[in-house]
């Protein structure tokens, strides 16, 4: 975190890879399915 000069790729890749992998994944498919299946059709909501 304190080294330079900074590498933002490298913090960037350790923020994605190792920091929020397993829970924003998992999140955002939770979500996705949840909007896929408890989210009326079109015609119903109107």
């Amino acid at each position: 975190m304190y080294s330079w000069p900074p590498r933002p790729l490298a913090a960037l890749r350790w923020l994605l890879g190792e920091y929020l992998f397993p829970w924003v994944y998992l999140f955002a498919a939770l979500a996705i399915v949840c909007w896929h299946f408890f989210t009326p059709d079109l015609p119903f909501r109107i």
